[in-house]
């Protein structure tokens, strides 16, 4: 059996815009630098549609009084009976 990494030969370092410890290198900076404020104001503009659309429903929602809701009285519950084991099954075929 051959193993894979002798079959794939050599391993190169992959470059890479971070740097060892995780943080964003020179090059990748550099390569942000023209689309931030474009991505600032985006992404504030965005929040602000959120916002906006939160606040209208809430407002919108707390002016309804909800007075043309009709309410249903409670069901009416048949006493329980203890249990006897008998079957409470009226009609069918299990009916005896």
């Amino acid at each position: 059996m051959i193993p894979a990494r002798r079959l794939l030969g050599p391993v190169t370092r992959r470059s890479t815009y971070y740097q060892s410890d995780y943080t964003q290198g020179p090059a990748l900076v550099r390569a942000r630098r023209p689309f931030l404020v474009k991505n600032v104001l985006t992404g504030a503009a965005m929040v602000a549609l959120t916002a906006s659309i939160y606040t209208y429903t809430i407002k919108a929602v707390a002016q309804d009084d909800f007075e043309d809701v009709l309410i249903p009285d409670a069901p009416t519950q048949k006493p329980v009976t203890s249990g006897t084991g008998a079957s409470t099954i009226a009609t069918g075929p299990l009916v005896k």
